[in-house]
């Protein structure tokens, strides 16, 4: 392991801890990374999780962010400019971290461009199951979001062989429900070498066990025995409301 990614480590297996952060900034500073500078804005804007509430979508913070690596910044940033939290929001100890070489092994199987908040999960936390504070799953029913290896079979089994519409269709299932809801989450993802299609970075969810979605002119054509609906427009915006129902209830109590 690096010594960058060590850091990284510390930050997301410490959540609601600044320290960690600001070693961090201090060791970037010391070698004029401009990363530093990022880090210890990131570091006042997510403040306002401590106060219950989730921050604003800072200009500046963004104008930094757009001089570095997306998948660095989503790793270290909260939601909803990141995947990062202030709450131990996954429990992400079966299986270890993810590499950059599984995610470009996963990239190039199927010919897509990952959304670098997807990569920066994975890299983070690997899959795992959502949690309150209090290790209390919600919301309705137990959400799991896969590992590398278990998405990428999923990806063979359910984007390659389905001969109703194109294997690469656009989305991927990342995860989904043990409870009776039955629903899988799958987020929209980009082809190599052309336009971000109308999916990209998109969550949706999809009722488990039901005929996969056609896809006609780059739209979903329902019938009556499949439907699905926008859950977020990304993985930050997502997890920005898990956060703040994991605030919400840690405060309660």
């Amino acid at each position: 392991m690096t010594e960058d990614e060590a850091f990284i480590r510390a930050i997301v297996d410490n959540p609601g801890d600044d320290t960690p952060r600001l070693v961090y900034a201090e060791w970037l500073d010391d070698r004029d990374d401009p990363r530093g500078t990022y880090l210890r804005a990131e570091r006042e804007w997510g403040r306002a999780w401590r106060e219950g509430r989730p921050p604003g979508d800072a200009t500046e913070l963004r104008a930094l962010a757009a001089e570095l690596d997306p998948v660095w910044v989503a790793r270290i940033s909260r939601a909803p400019m990141g995947v990062c939290f202030e709450t131990k929001l996954f429990v992400h100890d079966h299986a270890s971290p993810a590499s950059g070489a599984e995610l470009y092994a996963f990239e190039s199987e199927f010919g897509i461009v990952l959304p670098p908040e997807y990569g920066a999960f994975l890299l983070n936390y690997n899959g795992g199951w959502l949690s309150t504070p209090g290790e209390e799953y919600f919301p309705e029913s137990d959400d799991f979001f896969g590992d590398i290896e278990g998405v990428t079979e999923t990806a063979r089994r359910v984007c390659v062989d389905c001969a109703e519409n194109d294997p690469r269709c656009g989305l991927v299932v990342v995860g989904g429900t043990a409870g009776v809801s039955g629903m899988n989450l799958l987020i929209g993802v980009g082809l190599v070498n052309e336009p971000p299609g109308p999916f990209y970075r998109g969550v949706y969810s999809i009722a488990a066990g039901t005929e996969e979605p056609w896809i006609e002119d780059g739209e979903f054509v329902e019938d009556e025995d499949w439907s699905q609906h926008k859950v977020a427009d990304s993985l930050q915006e997502l997890f920005a409301e898990w956060e703040q129902e994991a605030i919400w209830r840690a405060n309660k109590n």
